[in-house]
């Protein structure tokens, strides 16, 4: 005689050594992701930086140290050396960042798929035979 349980114990093995892979295939992908992500904004910064701060609320003043913000050089502490993140890279950090977005979107898809799978297998009602 076999049980469900019997037969269920490898697939949920396998269901679950799939998830556990899904979802170190996704933190790499995010990692990669924030990286692409953290290069096109210092291209961009290098092209067209950021304005200098003007901090005028009164309620901002009262919660922050606008003489110590004042004091920052923030141009020199974010400057970009001059040999990387040219602006003409954009469009090609910008593809690798759409193409890892879509791959992500498909391991997020996956990764729901197995889990349900999961789910239904840990939930199915067992039956034995007589």
């Amino acid at each position: 005689m076999h049980s469900t349980t019997d037969v269920a114990a490898p697939v949920l093995e396998e269901l679950r050594d799939r998830r556990r892979a899904l979802r170190g295939e996704i933190s790499e992908v995010g990692h990669w992701r924030r990286l692409l992500r953290a290069k096109i904004d210092l291209a961009v910064s290098r092209g067209a930086g950021p304005q200098p701060l003007h901090p005028t609320d009164p309620h901002v003043h009262e919660v922050v140290d606008v003489a110590g913000l004042a004091a920052l050089d923030l141009p020199a502490i974010c400057r970009v050396p001059a040999e990387g993140f040219a602006l003409g890279s954009l469009p090609q950090l910008r593809s690798a960042d759409s193409r890892l977005a879509s791959y992500e979107v498909e391991l997020r898809s996956a990764l729901m798929h197995t889990t349900d799978e999961i789910v239904r297998e840990l939930t199915a009602p067992s039956s034995t035979s007589v």
